[in-house]
């Protein structure tokens, strides 16, 4: 009797907490806002109907999803999570301001948050509320909302903010600093205005109308350093962003525009940070263009993210480190998914460091109909402040590379390659960025006049064009080489010049470690260029001395073009000479032997070449 009495107690009790966790659903529900509450991995543990609603869920179809899984745009969802993040961490609340794009129309909304922490101030997680703003209520309170927490690129009340409309051109000023405050809050034009008003010459003006164009393009966020005047025509430097908010089908109609000013000694570190944000921007391009899934694991938070999957298979979005392991091993064979979990899952590895940065094979892997297909999986050791042991996973499908398509899109895949080391060689040796165009459009010339003769070897129309962008890599080996020896405005010693000419070896060795994303075509040309392009026909070249016909005639080719355009361009270390001297120059031996072919082709393209310099 006294048991069945304890039972009792126990089944009312339980429905007690049944109907107070419904009465608290309940309240959560009727707040006509935007509420939720994560847990600590940053996963939805409650919402209101509200919140699942704004979100095009249906109700509770956000509980256990991460802003990974919900926002459209990764940038967003990662200046989410590291909010999230720094709330926990820091145990104190914020308030941000997020831009959102629904519908072609830009919203604004104040975001709230605050830790959750139980009895001895641990935190369990956090409890949001998000407000829908609007622009005036954003100006009078923008002091609120640029808190310390935040980038300098968007909080700091000198800089100039913008919400640019990509569709209409009209900009609406978010932040105006003293120094503009005879700008208007609305423009129409803003970099036409600006220039009318003062603010911009025309050369600055044009500037930011080219980032803007970029973004309309379809561009992710550009940047550049610029010139500019104050109200009292101050003329100022500063650098400028221009980042796109896109909607669910990754158009964007609108861009905030942000305008700082940066001290004289900062501008070279600023255009720094602008050449390698377009360098790694490109190579994530490059990434999501090469493969076909790319994975972003961390086994110390024991989680996974799918970053990009273009196959319909089971594996899911993102789960927990366990999970991923068990689909590899689902997909690979026995042999290959021991080498893959010696080099990426052993925590004896990754503790004492010895992980490699980046490693590549090739193994066959299941597909989801049955069949298997070659794939080439490429991991990337990514450590972050909280993971040093994460890293990313990246896959190719390689079945079909024998195949013409599949050969030309490497072609393009190629060149973006080419596109970004060039980028950086042009950074390094501080030469004029139309350097390496020329070198290839020069190459191009030669390649399409050499071809034409009948004692010769004929290149395709495909090959000239892999020859030419190959030709960007002449140099690449001069990454290397110490500044003091690459800027030396002098002539070089005996030493400091053997030591330049090692850039033709470094960066033939370069191209071998980048051969596993190239075809052979192109890590053929690449390599015989880079290393080739200072021998000489008649056998005094370097590095090898190789003598005549030895000397690819790509690296040949190239040689010719490089020479050209150094006489005819101001280096460090010289004036330019004139285009007749130059072409005197070169036909005399005074810049090394070329071959009659060669030379030939020279001479019958001078025209078109000397074009190129108008």
């Amino acid at each position: 009797m006294e048991r069945q009495k304890t039972q009792e107690e126990l089944l009312e009790k339980i429905a007690e907490l049944e109907r107070e966790n419904d009465y608290f659903k309940r309240i959560f529900d009727a707040f006509p806002v935007n509420v939720f509450v994560k847990d600590t991995d940053c996963r939805y543990t409650m919402t209101s109907r509200v919140c699942d609603e704004l979100n095009g869920a249906e109700r509770g179809g956000l509980i256990g999803k991460t802003d990974f899984e919900v926002r459209n745009n990764r940038e967003i969802a990662q200046s989410l999570y590291e909010d999230d993040q720094y709330v926990m961490n820091q145990k104190i609340g914020t308030r941000m301001l997020s831009p959102t794009l629904e519908e072609d129309v830009l919203r604004y909304f104040d975001i709230y948050k605050e830790p959750i922490l139980d009895d001895d101030k641990n935190v369990i997680g956090l409890v949001g509320l998000v407000v829908d703003s609007n622009s005036q209520v954003l100006v009078e309170d923008k002091n609120l909302i640029f808190t310390e927490q935040y980038s300098d690129e968007y909080k700091n009340e000198n800089n100039l903010m913008m919400d640019y409309d990509l569709t209409t051109n009209e900009g609406i000023l978010l932040s105006k600093p003293e120094e503009f405050a005879y700008i208007p809050d609305r423009l129409s034009n803003p970099s036409e205005t600006l220039r009318e008003m003062g603010y911009l010459d025309d050369e600055n003006a044009a500037l930011v109308h080219t980032l803007v164009l970029k973004v309309q393009a379809g561009s992710n966020k550009c940047s550049c350093v610029m010139k500019y005047y104050d109200d009292v025509h101050n003329q100022k430097t500063g650098i400028i962003h221009v980042t796109p908010l896109f909607d669910k089908e990754g158009h964007a109609s609108h861009a905030i525009c942000v305008i700082r000013t940066i001290p004289e000694e900062y501008v070279l570190d600023e255009k720094k940070k602008i050449i390698m944000q377009d360098v790694n921007s490109r190579f994530f391009q490059l990434m999501t263009s090469v493969y076909e899934r790319v994975v972003y694991v961390s086994p110390m938070r024991d989680w996974y993210q799918v970053l990009k999957n273009n196959e319909d298979n089971q594996i899911k979005d993102n789960g927990s480190y366990e999970e991923i392991k068990e689909f590899w091993q689902s997909v690979l064979s026995a042999q290959e998914f021991r080498q893959f979990q010696n080099l990426f899952f052993n925590r004896d590895l990754i503790y004492k460091g010895k992980r490699p940065g980046i490693n590549t094979f090739r193994s066959k892997c299941k597909t989801p109909d049955g069949t298997v297909r070659w794939k080439e999986i490429t991991i990337f050791a990514q450590p972050c402040e909280d993971d040093e042991s994460a890293f990313i996973v990246a896959i190719a499908d390689i079945e079909d590379d024998v195949q013409e398509e599949n050969r030309l899109k490497r072609h393009i895949v190629n060149k973006q390659v080419i596109d970004i080391l060039s980028t950086i060689v042009e950074y390094r040796d501080l030469e004029s960025g139309e350097h390496i165009r020329r070198i290839q459009a020069l190459s191009e010339l030669l390649l399409r006049e050499y071809s034409s003769y009948e004692d010769t070897e004929s290149f395709t129309d495909d090959e000239i064009k892999i020859i030419s962008a190959a030709s960007a890599m002449h140099d690449i080996g001069k990454i290397a080489i110490s500044d003091t020896i690459l800027l030396k405005p002098g002539k070089l010693t005996r030493e400091e010049f053997e030591n330049m000419k090692e850039h033709t070896v470094k960066g033939s060795e370069m191209i071998r470690t980048v051969a596993s994303i190239q075809d052979k075509e192109y890590a053929k040309y690449c390599y015989e260029i880079c290393r080739y392009h200072h021998e000489r026909y008649d056998g005094k070249g370097y590095p090898e001395g190789l003598v005549g016909d030895q000397i690819p005639i790509s690296a040949q080719i190239v040689s010719v073009a490089d020479v050209y355009d150094a006489l005819v361009s101001k280096r460090c270390y010289k004036n330019a000479y004139s285009k007749e001297l130059a072409y005197e120059m070169i036909m005399n031996g005074e810049c090394g032997t070329f071959s009659e072919k060669v030379l030939r082709c020279f001479v019958n393209c001078r025209e078109a070449i000397e074009a190129l310099y108008n």
